[in-house]
């Protein structure tokens, strides 16, 4: 378990997108707006345990959601974006 990606992306990075689709002649169209580089839940999951000084959990449970991992090449074409920060690991430093 936890051997599935997800793509995520950083609050700021999702409004600079916002704001740049909105100042644009883009219409009808969708655009993944995620980071540069999914992560493996289990990963992630570990990262956020460690920061609050918990073991990592283990894998096992119930099946869950389907793992996804999608790019932001059209938004980077489309709208000149590209994310601030490039995984959620420089997101959360920031923070």
């Amino acid at each position: 378990q936890g051997q599935h990606y997800v793509s995520l992306v950083h609050v700021d990075d999702m409004a600079n997108a916002v704001v740049l689709a909105a100042e644009s002649d883009v219409s009808q169209m969708a655009l993944n707006i995620v980071d540069d580089h999914p992560v493996r839940w289990r990963e992630l999951l570990g990262h956020v345990a460690a920061w609050h000084g918990a073991a990592a959990p283990q894998p096992g449970g119930a099946p869950g959601l389907p793992g996804f991992r999608v790019g932001n090449g059209r938004a980077r074409e489309v709208l000149g974006w590209a994310p601030r920060y490039a995984d959620y690991r420089s997101g959360w430093r920031a923070a």
